[in-house]
This record gives C-alpha cells, structure tokens and sequence, in this order.
C-alpha cells in the first residue's frame, strides 16, 4: 500500500537523526523487575520516576509502584508495559522481566564516551497531527512547515523511517498508554515494515481515510481489531462521537473512502521542554 507524501517521506528520510547503538552493563545484580526498571530509568537519563511517567504518558503513581514490583507495597508491570519501558529506556524486553542475558538492546555495545542520555533520545519530524473526524485538504497538509521533537528512541525497527505525529482530540484518551491532546505518538513507517510485523489485535497505528479521490484527508490513531472478513480500526475514548473505521480485508471501506495504515505507533511523548 502507498505511504505518506514522497516529499515529507524524503524529509523525513533526511532529517530524522536517531542514535542507533545501545547497551549498557550492570554493575551488580538486580534481583527484583522493580529494581531493573528503576536502574534502566536512570541509565536513559531519566533524574526522576515522575520525569519518567510523563515522557511516557502514563500516571506517576503506577510508574512509581512498578519501581517496587516484587517489593512489599509494589505493583508488578505486564508484558506489555516492560516493551514500553525496554523501549523507552533502551534495554533488553526479556531482561527487564527475568533478569537473564545483559540489558542490551540490539546487540550493539556502546561506545564507552557517549553518555546514557545522549543514546536514548532520537530527533523526530512531526509528519502532521492525528485527528479523527478532521478532514482536510492536501495542499493545506503539506504547506505546513514540519515541526522537529526529541523524544525516546525506537531501536527495534532500525531501518525503519521514524516520525512523530501530534494529537489532538480525544478520540484515544482511553487508550493504553492513554494519547492525550498535545502530545505526539512516535512512530515507524507501515510500509517499510510490511514484511516483517503482520496486523494484529491491539496494534496501534495512525490511519489515513481520503475522499474526493485524494482532495481530503484524515490521519488519526486507531487500534485493530482483526476478524475473518474485515480489520476495524477502532477509537478508545470515553466520547461517544468517535465511531470505529470497518473496512474488509482489500482496505477499501463501505462508504467509499480510501483507508491506508500509515505508520505503527511505537509509544507516546509528552515533551517538557519543547
């Protein structure tokens, strides 16, 4: 399927400038997931848990009783949310977890002169804001000037183009991490991982519906739902104005518009400083 706009693709292929080695190596051994995440916090460059909790968009109390998971009073983290973190913070999913293997990620030893904070921010373009139910005109969509962020790093997909898209809304204020308005989701292109992430429940991914053969367009973050004969691309929020998108497997919806995933949502940024 086709992708975002060749212009912006090639900008975005110039200009985006992420830190692509990591590792890191314990000094002593962390023997609860409360401990490791605390750890990996730090080592990315993060001074506070609630720092933290706001880079990634989620409340400061549950960050802050994952750092205890395994410890009286704590709140252990799910599969789901140690890829957040190991993500975020640039260490290994499956160490994160169990403690087993080095908190490496990617397999590449960092040099010893770059500092953890340098290594787990990358510079993001913002392609352009995700806004269900805001149609608007190409020509007005790739007049705007892109805007640059520095947010986390995304290592797992490394040959994948990155970009950034802002929210507004709050068709995804549910969601989980919850998007708000005024934050981004960082993101890798669709089509270069095509052949190597298969669609699945749960995904979340910005979707562009067009109409008037391509005159107006939407982009918004919506999560899958797979079934037999159809994906539906769904809105968690807690609006009732937001429908989901349902589409059968060709991508070419009832009502006639075109529907295209753009990009998978890699994790949220709520910047503090731009």
């Amino acid at each position: 399927m086709n992708c975002l706009h060749p212009s912006l693709l090639q900008y975005v292929a110039d200009e985006v400038n992420t830190h692509r080695s990591s590792s890191f190596a314990t000094k002593w051994e962390m023997k609860t997931r409360g401990e490791r995440l605390a750890w990996a916090r730090t080592q990315a460059g993060y001074s506070s848990k609630s720092a933290a909790a706001r880079a990634l968009g989620i409340p400061v109390s549950t960050y802050n009783s994952h750092e205890r998971a395994e410890q009286p009073g704590g709140r252990d983290f799910s599969p789901d949310e140690a890829e957040t973190y190991a993500r975020a913070f640039r260490v290994a999913h499956g160490w994160l977890i169990t403690g087993k293997g080095g908190p490496k990620t990617g397999g590449d030893e960092v040099p010893p002169q770059l500092k953890p904070a340098d290594l787990a921010l990358g510079e993001y373009v913002v392609a352009g804001k995700v806004a269900a139910g805001s149609f608007r005109e190409v020509d007005e969509i790739f007049d705007d000037e892109p805007q640059r962020i520095t947010g986390p790093a995304d290592m797992k997909y490394p040959n994948a183009r990155q970009m950034a898209f802002e929210i507004e809304g709050d068709s995804m204020n549910k969601a989980r991490p919850p998007m708000l308005e005024g934050g981004f989701v960082l993101c890798v292109d669709f089509e270069d991982l095509e052949n190597q992430v298969p669609l699945r429940d749960g995904m979340k991914v910005v979707v562009e519906r067009t109409k008037f053969g391509g005159q107006m367009r939407e982009w918004s973050v919506k999560e899958i739902e797979l079934y037999e004969d159809r994906i539906e691309f769904h809105p968690r929020s807690d609006n009732p104005k937001h429908k989901p998108i349902v589409v059968p497997r060709d991508f070419q919806p009832d009502d006639g518009n075109e529907v295209r995933i753009l990009a998978l949502v890699r994790s949220v940024h709520y910047p503090t400083d731009q």
